[in-house]
């Protein structure tokens, strides 16, 4: 679709000009100005960067085109006119401002949002906790400002026995180490192999391989400075700088398990780039203390009455017809436990939506807990016949009952209606996001399919009770409770048909079991404030949880705000790695928060600032939802924080991987007009329009979003290629600009594999995301139980709405390519010895062949044993793949939770797992009769299931985490109950361990039912 535009040259002429939507400012602003130039005049204007594009935006204001690599569709002018300006200096802070705003497609406009001064409070305050963590963080030492930067993951854990023993017989761990003389490649002498024992640190290293050096006459050892130097990972810009045992580094552990000999780079210290860390903001000012002033407040303990509000009206509606009739329903909720019962209005005409009608609640003012929030929902009763009997649901607010500064809400609230979605799990929706829709401009074409304009904004009062009311602060709860109990005495009393009020009668003992907090919190009754204020003294002396345990506690369920901030002190002991691992979750728990300046928002907030690698994970998690209109607000504030305070960090986010993501989606675009191609016509396109300079100088030289230390360098463009799948994503491949030397011996090798990115249009990443992320937490598991089950769980990185990228796993090849490879789609599906006659060919002798058979048996028992616990469907011969070294893994997570495929009816999943004939023929080795090696196959799936039972409960929260997200298969708790029913929680181990059991038979015997949906998908794609 193509749109006229009025252009304002600078010689005062006016150009009318057609262009795409899709076009790009620059390529639009290019080709106005060749026109331009042709034009009377034209020779007295400057060069064409010399000016940029303004206009009058949909708010009225002047609006200046700093992103040139935006299209047409991604602004919102008031008008079809741009004017040609010429370019002056932008004051600094106005440009960090235009550019956050681009970077995280998003600006809020503080005028209409009814949060606003929450917003500003929030903002102040996430700028005091940045100044504050930037100057520590400046001031720190050398080393931890170089680890902030560069360091890599870490296994603080105690190296298990078995590695322990290997290694010490072994006599120490083979590093070889690669280097250059005098910052040159020197042919045959630059690579140094050394063996080092295991609790020996990197300087170790480093001195072993300057004595070496010296021994070839490349350097005198004597005259060497060994803290100079320091040791790099290949292919990734991480060093090992801190002094600890070698075997911390995540990257040498998992050498140590897979035997293999770890490869290094020795560097000079100077090349350490830390300058990078920003210095603090010299500009920055505390904010003035604030005025006192005197206000006559009481506390809500205070008002002897029923909590009471009013209904008066909604505006701007249009939905509903001439027999609509409305009806509002309303509930007071503490996390999702419902404070009092639903109280509801008079219908109304929906053509005429007046309340104006004063609700009582029944719950006395004095029981209202700091947290409690107002859920609401809107109601459609027709009157037609034909219409469906009851009440439907058609849209919901909630808003908290006390401000972000614990007084009361009182007088008129205006709420913007929130559409009701399909999944839902209730009528009223407390699980849903606090506050109204906000008012934002978007800097992308992405927009939500509904149209939430139409639901109004529904205005409703809150009554004055005369003062300022303020809930109580702690120290008053504490002498109430103290009071109370002087009083009454301990008034509960264990019943044994209440296991909530025993365990409440016990709350004092439990003081001596951690983990009995979660549990404990949901027995008391929220709505009874002497309770209340006697668990809110518990927690001052109650121990910190396990991690794992304490994020139960930012669960929805539990809104208490003294509650959530004992999470989060529990969380802080986790070093970065283990925080990492729960990143995912934690940055999901924050639509839970009621309020936008917390405990969890200031905690990620800080370690973000302090771990590079935190950092660019935190930013994608939180960008890669800033379509999604519930956590626009504060996301938006969380991002504009992070990147303001580091903003060497958001050059690299914004001319990097920002600008080559966009070159992605438009090249992604502009192939689809080639789906009718063949698929050698495709690739000569797709060929041309990489070399073409656009895409070109946008897609090198950046550092790859899936992980963030690799630098990906110039394309190889003879590589890319159009893949066949159904969204057509786009395959791209890069040098490994990392490491950019080869050995003299070996020219041929590039030490630093290349990097291989999938760019994907049109699906959601975000369950395969998380799916690959527990895979990762379950290999964790199995290695410090001993296990090394060889999983590949590649990268995925959602980007935003289904959008993202996703690691291609080199060297692998799915089971329906082998099958057609070796003996056709059917006969290959069919006979049992393709997979291994396969794997033979591919070893290039008979102990590399013996290595490949391990692999696989490994691999294969891990994906036995986790597909099965997550529920994992759809599983044919296109997403099962093996590399050429025998690991086999699955991609495609796009059913798992128990959601298998149907197919007329029919259950296409017949088997709890894949262990498939061919499967079973590898694990035996090409011998029936070889018992003794499916039984130790079977025995590791055995260990490993019963490895994670162990686990249990932290899965069941970090799925529960995730209900939030608005994953399709993840909407509610009852799609968590599979992994009970899988796990077996509820039974003894003896019993979950026998069910277990009897699944693996299930599967064993029964694998020739996959084996014929291969067959049948096979055919029926051409692979």
């Amino acid at each position: 679709m193509s749109l006229a535009i009025d252009f304002l040259l600078p010689t005062g002429l006016m150009i009318t000009l057609e262009f795409s939507k899709s076009i790009t400012i620059s390529q639009m602003k290019q080709q106005v100005w060749e026109r331009a130039a042709a034009m009377p005049f034209g020779e007295l204007m400057f060069e064409c960067p010399s000016y940029h594009l303004m206009f009058i935006n949909h708010r009225g204001e002047r609006e200046e085109m700093t992103d040139e690599s935006r299209r047409l569709s991604d602004i919102r002018p008031f008008a079809a006119i741009f004017k040609f300006v010429e370019r002056v200096g932008v004051p600094p802070e106005k440009r960090l401002d235009q550019q956050i705003a681009e970077l995280i497609e998003c600006k809020l406009d503080l005028s209409e949002i009814p949060l606003k001064v929450e917003i500003e409070d929030c903002h102040q305050s996430l700028q005091e906790l940045c100044h504050e963590v930037v100057t520590r963080r400046a001031n720190s030492s050398e080393e931890d400002r170089a680890n902030y930067l560069y360091r890599p993951p870490m296994s603080l854990s105690q190296l298990p026995s078995y590695l322990e023993e290997r290694y010490e017989k072994k006599g120490g761990i083979l590093i070889t180490v690669l280097y250059q003389s005098d910052d040159r490649i020197d042919d045959g002498c630059n690579k140094h192999t050394t063996s080092v024992p295991h609790n020996q640190t990197a300087s170790f290293v480093v001195r072993q391989v300057l004595k070496a050096k010296a021994k070839k006459g490349q350097g005198n050892v004597h005259q060497e400075d060994y803290n100079s130097y320091v040791l790099k990972i290949c292919g990734r810009n991480e060093y090992l700088i801190s002094e600890v045992p070698i075997h911390q580094y995540k990257f040498i552990r998992l050498a140590m398990i897979r035997d293999e000999s770890p490869i290094v780079v020795l560097q000079k210290r100077l090349k350490l780039k830390l300058k990078e860390c920003d210095l603090p903001n010299e500009a920055y000012t505390p904010p003035p203390l604030p005025k006192k002033i005197d206000i006559q407040t009481k506390t809500v303990w205070d008002i002897e009455a029923k909590y009471s509000m009013e209904f008066m009206y909604i505006s701007d509606m249009n939905i509903g017809d001439e027999t609509s009739m409305l009806r509002i329903k309303a509930c007071l909720y503490h996390g999702e436990e419902p404070l009092c019962p639903v109280v509801q209005t008079n219908d109304v005409k929906a053509s005429s939506p007046i309340w104006h009608e004063l609700v009582k609640f029944d719950i006395d003012v004095a029981d209202i807990p700091r947290m409690a929030r107002l859920c609401i929902a809107l109601f459609d009763k027709r009157k037609s016949k034909k219409a469906r009997k009851g009440d439907l649901p058609i849209a919901w607010v909630n808003t908290m009952l006390f401000d972000h500064k614990g007084y009361l809400k009182s007088g008129d609230q205006h709420l913007t209606l929130w559409p009701r979605k399909r999944e839902m799990e209730f009528e009223i929706n407390p699980r849903g996001v606090i506050g109204p829709r906000p008012n934002y401009e978007r800097y992308t074409d992405k927009h939500d399919d509904v149209d939430m304009e139409k639901y109004g904004t529904l205005s409703i009062k809150f009554l004055s009770y005369g003062d300022k009311i303020i809930y109580p602060p702690f120290h008053t709860a504490r002498d109430q409770a103290a009071i109370e109990n002087l009083i009454e005495g301990d008034s509960l009393k264990v019943m044994s048909e209440s296991e909530k009020e025993a365990l409440w009668t016990f709350r004092v003992k439990c003081i001596d079991v951690p983990r009995s907090l979660p549990k404990l919190l949901q027995s008391l009754k929220w709505n009874r404030r002497e309770e209340v204020a006697q668990m809110q003294a518990l927690l001052q002396i109650w121990t910190e949880l396990q991690a794992e345990d304490a994020l139960e506690l930012l669960d929805y369920k539990f809104a208490d705000k003294a509650v959530r901030e004992f999470a989060v002190k529990c969380l802080r002991k986790l070093n970065d790695d283990d925080l990492f691992q729960y990143l995912l979750q934690l940055t999901q728990a924050l639509k839970y928060e009621p309020y936008l300046d917390c405990a969890l928002s200031r905690f990620l907030l800080e370690r973000a600032l302090l771990s590079r690698r935190i950092g660019h994970f935190f930013f994608w998690y939180l960008r890669a939802e800033m379509h999604d209109d519930a956590v626009i607000i504060r996301f938006s504030m969380l991002l504009d924080a992070y990147l303001r305070s580091n903003q060497s960090h958001m050059k690299i986010l914004q001319r990097q991987q920002c600008d080559a993501l966009k070159q992605m989606a438009i090249l992604n675009e502009e192939m689809k007009e080639y789906l009718d191609e063949n698929a050698h016509e495709r690739y000569k396109i797709l060929r041309n329009k990489l070399e073409d300079p656009k895409f070109k100088s946008s897609l090198c030289d950046f550092y790859c979003p899936l992980a963030p230390t690799c630098k990906a360098g110039n394309l190889i463009i003879h590589h890319c290629k159009i893949m066949d799948s159904k969204m057509k994503p786009l395959l791209l491949e890069f040098e490994n600009a990392s490491d950019q030397f080869s050995l003299g011996d070996r020219a041929s090798r590039k030490y630093g594999e290349p990097i291989l990115i999938m760019y994907k249009k049109g699906d959601d990443l975000r369950q395969d995301a998380l799916t690959l992320q527990i895979f990762k937490i379950m290999e964790n598991i199995w290695q410090e139980g001993g296990l090394d089950l060889r999983m590949i769980p590649y990268g995925t990185m959602p980007t935003g709405k289904e959008t993202g990228l996703i690691e291609i796993v080199q060297n692998s090849f799915t089971l329906a390519n082998i099958h057609k490879e070796i003996y056709g789609n059917t006969s290959g599906a069919l006979r049992k010895d393709t997979l291994h006659t396969w794997m033979k060919r591919k070893s290039k002798d008979s102990d590399n062949f013996r290595r490949a058979i391990q692999e696989f048996r490994s691999s294969c028992a891990a994906y036995c044993v986790a597909t099965y616990i997550l529920g994992v469907g759809d599983r044919h011969s296109d997403n099962i793949m093996i590399k050429e070294n025998g690991q086999l893994f699955h991609i495609d997570f796009g059913h798992f939770l128990g959601n298998f495929k149907y197919k007329f009816g029919i259950k296409r999943e017949r088997v709890p797992f894949i262990l498939t004939p061919d499967f079973v023929y590898i694990v035996k080795n090409d011998r029936d009769d070889n018992n003794t090696e499916l039984s130790r196959f079977t025995d590791v799936c055995e260990k490993a299931f019963m490895l994670i039972r162990e686990k249990g409960n932290m899965f069941i929260n970090l799925f529960s985490m995730m209900v939030s997200a608005g994953i399709p298969e993840l909407s509610s708790i009852r799609d968590i109950r599979y992994l009970l029913e899988t796990l077996k929680l509820s039974s003894h181990e003896a019993e979950a361990l026998r069910s277990f059991q009897g699944k693996y038979n299930d599967a064993v015997r029964n694998g020739w039912k996959a084996t014929l949906n291969w067959v049948i998908h096979n055919n029926a794609k051409d692979n």
